[in-house]
């Protein structure tokens, strides 16, 4: 009897071995799956079942990134982008008036200059005149 209880434990002993015995080729390596696993190439990436497919270019540098939430974002750099935008064209456009008014005062002020020098000249000839005549005679 007890040989039958011996042999009885090593029949089924050795069915559990080789149930769970397996080779795998050169260069992989064997893996234990619990229920629900999935197995997917070292090529590719495993998804779960609920996963949701998008567009491409939803990536951005830190990874991927879900589209609904990167609308917002996008939406706010480019509220960003146009403000920046319109104060580089104020800006553009005082930059510009001033450089008129700037070349205008600049023309002004040669302008006041000639006109001194030729008051101080006007002055000067009309000073030295000793006559009517030679007072008119001074060219300004």
């Amino acid at each position: 009897m007890q040989r039958i209880a011996v042999l009885l434990m090593v029949s089924v002993m050795s069915t559990g071995a080789s149930a769970q015995s397996f080779t795998c080729p050169i260069g992989k390596s064997p893996s234990c799956l619990d229920y629900s696993d999935k197995v997917c190439s070292s090529f590719a990436k495993c998804v779960a079942d609920d996963a949701v497919c998008f567009d491409s270019f939803t990536c951005n540098y830190k990874g991927f990134v879900c589209k609904s939430v990167l609308d917002e974002a996008v939406e706010q750099h480019d509220d960003i982008v146009k403000k920046y935008n319109s104060l580089m064209d104020d800006r553009n456009s005082i930059a510009q008036r001033l450089t008129a008014a700037t070349q205008e005062n600049n023309e002004n002020i040669e302008r006041n200059a000639r006109l001194f020098s030729t008051l101080q000249e006007a002055e000067s000839c009309v000073g030295k005149a000793l006559t009517l005549e030679e007072a008119q005679a001074c060219s300004f």
